[in-house]
């Protein structure tokens, strides 16, 4: 694998440069924002009504998050079987290549008690995507993501084939 090396400004945000560019001048290169995947537990929650035609709160959650995410290239939503840590429903994780990825519960679909957690949702996406590492400054943490981190997961090693 080609050595790279991370170049940052204050105006222009971080990205990654060859060893022999110059990170001399803001804009040298292209600024660092990675697509994120958003994996959405759907066996999580308590359906909504009996039947059927009942969903759980995670399948709630990921129609949400599909909707509001069709025109946005940089988040995918993916549902999941199970994340296997079923005792902190809703269970997101939150991935990206070569970044640090977060295992988040408690996350809430809409319901009639209120707007759920699909727009915070988006938005720590969006910032561990923007994220030189993964890893949302504290600021961008709302509440579900700070009370709810069941794991944060170093990225896999680089290896000669990647």
């Amino acid at each position: 694998m080609p050595r790279v090396r991370w170049c940052c400004t204050p105006s222009s945000g971080c990205w990654r440069e060859s060893p022999s560019a110059s990170c001399g001048s803001a804009g040298s290169g292209r600024p660092i924002s990675s697509a994120v995947t958003v994996f959405v537990c759907t066996s999580c929650g308590e359906a909504d009504i009996p039947g059927p035609s009942a969903q759980t709160g995670g399948q709630r959650l990921w129609i949400e998050l599909a909707a509001r995410t069709t025109n946005n290239p940089d988040i995918e939503v993916q549902a999941v079987d199970c994340l296997a840590v079923c005792e902190n429903a809703v269970v997101v994780a939150f991935a990206t290549p070569e970044k640090w990825t977060y295992v988040v519960g408690g996350a809430s679909a809409a319901g009639a008690a209120g707007n759920g957690d699909a727009d915070d949702v988006i938005a720590v996406a969006a910032a561990i995507g923007a994220s030189v590492h993964g890893i949302p400054a504290m600021k961008d943490r709302p509440p579900f993501f700070r009370a709810g981190v069941i794991a944060r997961v170093p990225p896999l090693p680089q290896t000669a084939d990647t």
